[in-house]
């Protein structure tokens, strides 16, 4: 995990191992943890240490930028074309200032711009390409 590489513009820290030690310390900050039962706890800890388990089998980086998903479709011959309908702006900092720990708006912002959201007409498929 330590060897790899992620997106600094989404994760400063830089690789997966703190990216997964910085969600284990906010697991414990979290305004609910102290109420949650030992096997809850016990469970979301293995969940956050293997959250990030599939990124250094994924992970490439092309001209100075992290892929994921893209080798390993690549490796089993597919072709990957996921679509979603995101709610507007306003919807989504409505939801997320409701949310027990939200996420800064700047965050939130700074991720939409690097959004590009299909029209409602797409959809999303796998497709076997030819060997």
């Amino acid at each position: 995990m330590a060897d790899c590489i992620q997106d600094k513009g989404y994760h400063a820290e830089g690789n997966v191992w703190p990216h997964t030690q910085m969600v284990l310390r906010q697991l414990e900050k979290h305004s609910r943890w102290a109420g949650l039962p030992q096997a809850d706890k016990e469970t979301l800890i293995a969940a956050a240490l293997v959250h990030d388990s599939g990124k250094p089998a994924t992970t490439v980086e092309e001209d100075g930028k992290i892929s994921r998903w893209i080798r390993l479709a690549r490796d089993y011959h597919y072709r990957i074309r996921i679509v979603y309908i995101e709610p507007d702006l306003a919807t989504i900092i409505e939801q997320n200032s409701q949310r027990p720990d939200p996420v800064p708006e700047s965050v939130v912002l700074k991720l939409l711009e690097k959004l590009d959201t299909p029209c409602t007409s797409e959809a999303h498929d796998l497709q076997l390409l030819p060997l």
